[in-house]
Protein backbone atom coordinates (compact mmCIF):
# COMPACT_ATOMS: atom_id res chain seq x y z
CA UNK A 1 0.00 0.00 0.00
CA UNK A 2 1.19 3.51 -0.85
CA UNK A 3 0.06 6.42 1.28
CA UNK A 4 0.41 10.10 0.47
CA UNK A 5 0.03 13.23 2.57
CA UNK A 6 -1.68 16.49 1.72
CA UNK A 7 0.90 19.16 2.56
CA UNK A 8 -0.53 22.37 4.04
CA UNK A 9 -0.47 25.42 1.80
CA UNK A 10 -3.33 27.57 3.09
CA UNK A 11 -6.12 26.37 0.79
CA UNK A 12 -8.33 25.09 3.62
CA UNK A 13 -7.62 28.06 5.90
CA UNK A 14 -4.87 26.41 7.92
CA UNK A 15 -2.71 29.52 7.52
CA UNK A 16 -5.37 32.14 8.25
CA UNK A 17 -3.67 34.89 10.26
CA UNK A 18 -0.15 33.44 9.79
CA UNK A 19 2.86 35.37 8.57
CA UNK A 20 4.16 33.94 5.30
CA UNK A 21 7.62 32.84 6.48
CA UNK A 22 6.50 30.66 9.42
CA UNK A 23 3.73 29.24 7.24
CA UNK A 24 6.23 28.23 4.54
CA UNK A 25 8.52 26.73 7.17
CA UNK A 26 5.61 24.58 8.36
CA UNK A 27 4.83 23.50 4.79
CA UNK A 28 8.44 22.38 4.35
CA UNK A 29 8.51 20.67 7.75
CA UNK A 30 5.35 18.68 6.98
CA UNK A 31 6.68 17.56 3.59
CA UNK A 32 10.01 16.53 5.11
CA UNK A 33 8.31 14.75 7.99
CA UNK A 34 6.04 12.86 5.59
CA UNK A 35 9.15 11.76 3.72
CA UNK A 36 10.96 10.68 6.89
CA UNK A 37 7.90 8.73 8.07
CA UNK A 38 7.85 6.74 4.83
CA UNK A 39 4.93 8.38 3.05
CA UNK A 40 5.06 7.68 -0.67
CA UNK A 41 3.97 11.14 -1.81
CA UNK A 42 3.13 14.72 -0.89
CA UNK A 43 0.31 16.66 -2.56
CA UNK A 44 -0.78 20.28 -2.94
CA UNK A 45 -4.03 21.73 -4.22
CA UNK A 46 -3.83 23.65 -7.48
CA UNK A 47 -6.18 26.40 -6.37
CA UNK A 48 -6.03 30.14 -6.15
CA UNK A 49 -8.93 30.69 -3.79
CA UNK A 50 -9.60 29.18 -0.38
CA UNK A 51 -12.45 26.84 0.56
CA UNK A 52 -15.23 26.75 1.40
CA UNK A 53 -15.44 30.48 0.59
CA UNK A 54 -12.77 32.58 -1.12
CA UNK A 55 -11.03 34.92 1.31
CA UNK A 56 -7.96 37.08 1.34
CA UNK A 57 -5.68 34.77 3.31
CA UNK A 58 -2.27 33.25 2.71
CA UNK A 59 -2.30 30.43 0.15
CA UNK A 60 0.90 29.24 -1.52
CA UNK A 61 0.84 28.71 -5.29
CA UNK A 62 1.26 25.03 -6.07
CA UNK A 63 3.68 24.88 -9.01
CA UNK A 64 6.23 27.12 -7.30
CA UNK A 65 5.76 25.40 -3.94
CA UNK A 66 6.15 21.90 -5.39
CA UNK A 67 9.34 22.97 -7.17
CA UNK A 68 10.77 24.29 -3.91
CA UNK A 69 9.69 21.13 -2.06
CA UNK A 70 11.39 19.03 -4.74
CA UNK A 71 14.68 20.74 -3.89
CA UNK A 72 14.08 20.25 -0.15
CA UNK A 73 13.14 16.55 -0.21
CA UNK A 74 14.93 13.53 -1.60
CA UNK A 75 12.58 10.57 -2.06
CA UNK A 76 8.92 11.48 -1.67
CA UNK A 77 6.93 11.84 -4.91
CA UNK A 78 5.24 15.23 -5.35
CA UNK A 79 2.16 16.37 -7.20
CA UNK A 80 -1.00 18.38 -7.52
CA UNK A 81 -4.33 17.10 -6.33
CA UNK A 82 -5.44 17.53 -9.96
CA UNK A 83 -4.90 20.67 -12.03
CA UNK A 84 -7.58 22.25 -14.20
CA UNK A 85 -6.50 22.14 -17.84
CA UNK A 86 -8.29 25.37 -18.76
CA UNK A 87 -6.42 27.54 -16.24
CA UNK A 88 -3.13 27.48 -18.12
CA UNK A 89 -1.90 27.16 -21.66
CA UNK A 90 -1.30 23.41 -22.21
CA UNK A 91 2.19 23.99 -23.65
CA UNK A 92 3.15 26.08 -20.61
CA UNK A 93 1.76 23.43 -18.24
CA UNK A 94 3.73 20.71 -20.02
CA UNK A 95 6.91 22.78 -19.87
CA UNK A 96 6.45 23.58 -16.17
CA UNK A 97 5.72 19.97 -15.20
CA UNK A 98 8.60 18.58 -17.27
CA UNK A 99 10.99 21.10 -15.69
CA UNK A 100 9.68 20.23 -12.23
CA UNK A 101 10.17 16.55 -13.01
CA UNK A 102 13.82 17.18 -13.89
CA UNK A 103 14.40 19.27 -10.74
CA UNK A 104 12.77 16.56 -8.60
CA UNK A 105 14.79 13.75 -10.17
CA UNK A 106 11.69 12.17 -11.73
CA UNK A 107 9.44 12.42 -8.67
CA UNK A 108 6.68 14.66 -10.08
CA UNK A 109 3.11 13.37 -10.51
CA UNK A 110 0.49 15.03 -12.70
CA UNK A 111 -3.28 14.71 -12.41
CA UNK A 112 -5.42 16.63 -14.89
CA UNK A 113 -9.11 17.49 -14.67
CA UNK A 114 -11.72 19.90 -15.94
CA UNK A 115 -12.08 22.04 -12.80
CA UNK A 116 -15.08 22.32 -10.54
CA UNK A 117 -14.93 25.41 -8.35
CA UNK A 118 -16.90 28.38 -9.73
CA UNK A 119 -14.76 30.91 -7.84
CA UNK A 120 -11.64 29.52 -9.50
CA UNK A 121 -13.10 30.04 -12.97
CA UNK A 122 -14.07 33.61 -12.10
CA UNK A 123 -10.64 34.49 -10.65
CA UNK A 124 -8.45 32.69 -13.16
CA UNK A 125 -10.39 33.48 -16.30
CA UNK A 126 -11.39 36.98 -15.14
CA UNK A 127 -15.08 36.36 -15.69
CA UNK A 128 -17.56 38.92 -14.38
CA UNK A 129 -19.07 37.60 -11.15
CA UNK A 130 -22.58 37.72 -12.58
CA UNK A 131 -21.69 35.38 -15.45
CA UNK A 132 -21.56 31.68 -14.86
CA UNK A 133 -18.43 29.63 -15.07
CA UNK A 134 -18.06 27.30 -18.06
CA UNK A 135 -20.45 24.41 -17.58
CA UNK A 136 -22.85 26.30 -15.28
CA UNK A 137 -26.47 25.68 -16.16
CA UNK A 138 -28.17 28.99 -16.73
Amino acid sequence: MRIGAIVPQGWTGEYDGWESRPAWQRTVAVAQQAESLGFESGWLFCSFTTVPQPKDELTFESFTSLTALAALTKRVRLGHIVICTAYRNPALTAKMISTMDVISGGRMELGIGAGWKRDEWIVRLRLPRDEGAPGDAG
